[in-house]
């Protein structure tokens, strides 16, 4: 996403520094939801006749929860690092220096190395014989178990087992980058 803006932007510092809102937006979103969440667990947990009856109690014992567990969340380690590469970019075109990309490039590098249905990093590279694109090697063939279509949006290939190789070339790829 980050190399599509620089490439075809207009203003690519501009669209970067939006994206980089609605990541920090949307990180935000993300940690009171995990935070609700937590707060709903744990209250659920609590005898309720240890706080009182009181609606007021109730709520006030959640909402104290709640912050305490939204001290708990972190950003998702995808979206800082996008967040990161946009900083320093921005930061490197205010100072004049004249980029190559590169470290916008490399979160680019890293989506399309994750598997399609987990969105993690692939560990054990295997990829399509008809298709070409790239999945982990355990989700796949589970993946295969119950539905033939590549999981990829948009890829209407029918597989089989006999379709999905190791990939080595990507297997090196990957030791390369950790």
């Amino acid at each position: 996403m980050t190399a599509d803006i620089l490439e075809y932007s207009s203003d690519a510092k501009h669209d970067l520094t939006m994206l980089k809102k609605q990541l920090l937006h949307l990180s935000e979103i993300q940690k009171d939801i995990s935070g609700l969440v937590c707060a709903i667990n744990r209250v659920d947990s609590i005898d309720i006749e240890d706080i009182g009856t009181e609606q007021n109690e109730i709520s006030d014992t959640f909402d104290r929860i709640h912050r305490s567990a939204m001290e708990d969340q972190y950003t998702h380690d995808e979206a800082e690092r996008i967040i990161n590469a946009v900083n320093n970019y921005i930061q490197n075109q205010e100072e004049g220096m004249d980029l190559d990309d590169s470290e916008l490039l490399v979160t680019e590098t890293i989506q399309s190395y994750l598997d399609p249905l987990t969105k993690a990093i692939i560990k054990e590279p295997v990829k399509s014989t008809t298709c070409k694109h790239i999945y982990e090697k355990s989700t796949i063939l589970r993946h295969l178990q119950r539905n033939p279509r590549c999981p990829y949006g948009g890829c209407t290939t029918i597989l089989t087992k006999e379709d999905i190789v190791d990939d080595l070339e990507t297997k090196r790829k990957l030791m390369t980058m950790r």
